[in-house]
């Protein structure tokens, strides 16, 4: 049985970072979720050098589906796992992922 400091499996440094900032907050009935999510961000990492390589609009457009998904996977995870406070779970978890990713722009 992994605890929610450990990822249920390998992560590259992006998903790894998210894993880091989210899963210390999250049900246990999330983490598959959350695992996925930490992937496609992987994923998305790789992708995102490809396109910026090489610049063909069907690896931007799948980059942007992944985009989709990602957002869809981690509203998920943040909806049934963080209290509700005054703060907006969302913002905060999109500044740490715009930290843990680094400033990047297309």
């Amino acid at each position: 049985m992994t605890s929610a400091n450990e990822p249920l499996r390998p992560l590259g440094p992006a998903g790894r970072a998210t894993w880091d900032a989210v899963a210390p907050n999250c049900e246990s009935g999330t983490l598959e979720i959350l695992q996925v999510a930490c992937e496609q961000l992987d994923e998305r990492a790789q992708l995102r050098i490809k396109v910026l390589r090489d610049g063909l609009p069907a690896d931007r457009r799948a980059l942007r589906s992944l985009d989709r998904h990602v957002s869809e996977n981690l509203q998920f995870v943040i909806s049934r796992s963080i209290p509700a406070t005054e703060e907006d779970p969302f913002e905060r978890l999109a500044a740490e992922l715009h930290a843990a990713m680094g400033n990047t722009e297309d």
